[in-house]
């Protein structure tokens, strides 16, 4: 925030001969995408990254419904709300099944060490909560492999290297969209994802079906490689700290009632959950 009061949400940056606008307004990015005088790398960072075609990208209509999608269901406060309570619901099952799994291994405990803990809980949390009734099963390992060099990406080198070097990743990029292709629409899935969808299915003269499965699998990344580092360090900080800790300790028992992980109907969001 202090960055962006100081250099405001369109700034400059020189990196060796080369010029590096950042845009933190999405409603600004149009704009940019239409000026022929700059190179908006966007474009080929979906093709190289995510393997699209991107045949919609620059179409300002098209542009501004898909951004206007993030801008209904994650803005508003009734729609995020929903979302919120969704994902808070899912938490809640990933630690039932946690459980009821120590049961079954007939251990008290299960060890995992910090970031793994995160990323499994957000992982499973997420995933379900955005894209419904998924097969996470199907979708963890390739995520894993494809996240853990996807920096390698980002260096745009000359397309025919990655074959040769990273072709294990190509794969599990592949399988990743190719998941989506099985089933357009999942059970219980958001309605931030349904619309995009219908968006998508309904243009096929703009989206391909690369870019359909790319930017499922753009979404399922983008909504997981900042959280869980956040996460991660978010824990990490408070459980160093005991006084941080104690005062974190006591919003959560003063906001949150008690849920039992016996308790076979999940959550309900009712007065006593101040939110």
């Amino acid at each position: 925030m202090k960055s962006r009061q100081k250099y405001g949400e369109t700034f400059k940056i020189k990196l060796l001969n080369e010029t590096i606008i950042f845009i933190l307004n999405p409603s600004d990015w149009t704009n940019v995408i239409r000026n022929q005088s700059f190179l908006f790398m966007g474009d080929t960072f979906s093709k190289t990254i995510f393997d699209m075609d991107h045949h919609f990208f620059g179409k300002s209509q098209l542009d501004m419904k898909l951004q206007g999608y993030f801008n209904q269901y994650l803005k508003n406060s009734d729609d995020l709300e929903k979302i919120n309570n969704q994902l808070i619901n899912q938490m809640f099952l990933f630690f039932k099944n946690e459980k009821a799994r120590s049961i079954e291994n007939k251990s008290q405990w299960i060890k995992s060490g910090l970031f793994q803990f995160s990323w499994n809980l957000l992982f499973y949390s997420i995933t379900k909560t955005l894209f419904g009734d998924i097969q996470l099963e199907s979708l963890r390992d390739n995520y894993r492999l494809f996240d853990s060099n996807i920096q390698f990406f980002f260096l745009l080198l000359p397309r025919w290297i990655y074959p040769l070097i990273f072709g294990n990743v190509l794969k599990c990029r592949s399988h990743l969209n190719k998941y989506w292709l099985n089933k357009i629409h999942e059970n219980n899935e958001s309605e931030l994802i349904r619309d995009r969808t219908n968006l998508m299915i309904d243009n096929p003269e703009w989206f391909s079906e690369k870019d359909y499965s790319g930017e499922k699998t753009f979404l399922l990344w983008s909504s997981l490689s900042n959280t869980i580092p956040t996460l991660f360090w978010s824990l990490f900080h408070i459980l160093q700290d005991k006084t941080i800790f104690e005062i974190v300790k006591e919003e959560i028992d003063k906001n949150f009632p008690f849920v039992s992980l016996d308790n076979s109907k999940g959550i309900d969001f009712d007065d006593q959950w101040n939110l």
